[in-house]
């Protein structure tokens, strides 16, 4: 197993490392999954694509990263090396903390805004 939490596309699970964590982790973990949906509803993935890359081609990838960019000002200590991570950190502040995204990223937070339920 991975010395991470990660999200399985696979089987549908987020999987955390069993060590005291904060709900940030956990609902960053929740908002891959919300990736795979936004992929093709929650299906089976192609076997190549189990790191969610494909949802850059969906409407919402391509929003976010239009609006956000990819690379260069990372807001978040961890997990800040691609648009999927930046995403998923985005989409947990959302939920778990916009006052606390607004203060780290005030772009970031204006396109959840726009974007996320």
């Amino acid at each position: 197993c991975y010395p991470y939490n990660f999200y399985w596309s696979l089987t549908h699970e987020a999987v955390m490392l069993n060590e005291p964590q904060g709900y940030h982790q956990a609902q960053h973990e929740v908002c891959h999954a919300h990736q795979h949906w936004v992929i093709n509803g929650g299906a089976p993935l192609d076997p190549q694509d189990y790191d969610l890359e494909s949802w850059y081609a969906t409407a919402e990838g391509q929003s976010f990263t239009a609006s956000i960019g990819v690379g260069g000002d990372w807001p978040w200590q961890l997990s800040a090396v691609n648009g999927l991570e930046d995403f998923a950190w985005t989409c947990a502040y959302w939920y778990e903390d916009p006052a606390g995204l607004l203060g780290r990223s005030p772009e970031r937070y204006e396109w959840a805004r726009r974007n996320l339920p």
